[in-house]
């Protein structure tokens, strides 16, 4: 009887739960069935989340998990939705415009945040679909065109969605930001204003008689030695810098802290593209500030900090590229 009475109550504890989390994200499902493999998950994503914040709490981890609106998906649900699939190495590549290489041995600051100095537009939302690379690029330019203008403007992510495929971007399934830069390169980019944000494939409306921002090339940062110091003195000199990431569901989840994840050591994947937007110190270990697209919910306020010097923790310093404007 009173393991009954115990099931009971989980069940009632549950339940609620669900509820609250459906009223929170504004989840509705099209029947039975799929609310119930959505509480499946749910359920799921809510233990883990528990577990791996008792870890938080003990002091086995340096950052912390919350639930959000991405708790209703199991991990391949997820990655189909919200991450890219196209991941070409970029120091195989041809016909690369520029490189960065400046001397690790510069000058820089030992903190940097560009969102301070006014060079980042406000934290977007992909929704369903796997656009990171578009708005890792976009805000990479913004950054560049704050840096020469002083005005912040930004950019249509929707635009390169719809128009990009040629230069080996695949819409919501995935990208990299350079293959944007390409593209820009020759046609240029719209404003979010004239050309906004719908978060689904659509028909190429480009027009070149729209407000449209140029780029004159990219680089690539060549690694000199550490590669990370290499992306410190790109992100303190240069501004923010399109980078890709390996991205778990300890990173779905982030919510604070510094993150540095068990999955990330040994492997050399990404599947995540985001803007490095600063670099910093805090509770003796040296962090990324880097800006996601998944919505203000995500992180704190849609930023996160990465470990930094950390053997390139989730590869943030081997795929790294920036415009020039």
């Amino acid at each position: 009887m009173k393991t009954l009475l115990v099931i009971s109550l989980l069940a009632t504890c549950l339940a609620k739960d669900w509820k609250s989390f459906k009223v929170n994200f504004n989840k509705m499902y099209t029947g039975l069935s799929e609310e119930l493999k959505r509480m499946a998950a749910y359920e799921a994503n809510k233990m883990w989340v528990e577990n791996h914040n008792k870890r938080y709490e003990n002091g086995q981890v340096s950052f912390k998990v919350a639930m959000n609106e991405f708790g209703d998906l199991d991990d391949e649900e997820f990655g189909k939705k919200y991450l890219s699939t196209t991941g070409t190495v970029m120091n195989k590549l041809k016909n690369v415009h520029h490189s960065f290489n400046e001397q690790i041995t510069s000058v820089v600051p030992e903190s940097m945040n560009w969102t301070m100095k006014g060079a980042v537009t406000p934290v977007k939302e992909q929704k369903s679909c796997g656009a990171c690379w578009a708005f890792s690029a976009t805000g990479a330019i913004e950054g560049q065109i704050f840096k020469k203008t002083g005005k912040l403007i930004p950019l249509s992510a929707q635009h390169l969605l719809d128009c990009s495929s040629k230069f080996g971007n695949r819409g919501c399934k995935g990208g990299m930001p350079f293959k944007a830069f390409r593209y820009i390169l020759q046609h240029g980019v719209q404003t979010d204003e004239s050309y906004p944000y719908l978060g689904e494939e659509g028909k190429c409306q480009y027009t070149d008689n729209k407000q449209v921002v140029k780029i004159k090339a990219f680089a690539f940062i060549k690694k000199i030695g550490d590669k990370e110091n290499t992306l410190k003195t790109a992100v303190a000199h240069v501004g923010p810098i399109s980078a890709c990431v390996w991205a778990s569901r300890a990173y779905r989840f982030f919510s604070g802290g510094i993150y540095q994840d068990e999955e990330c050591i040994n492997n050399t994947n990404v599947n995540h593209a985001v803007l490095v937007v600063g670099y910093g110190r805090e509770k003796e270990m040296d962090y990324w500030l880097i800006k996601n697209s998944w919505g203000m919910s995500w992180g704190e306020y849609g930023y996160g900090k990465m470990i930094r010097n950390m053997d390139d923790h989730c590869n943030i310093a081997s795929r790294n590229v920036f415009p020039i404007v």
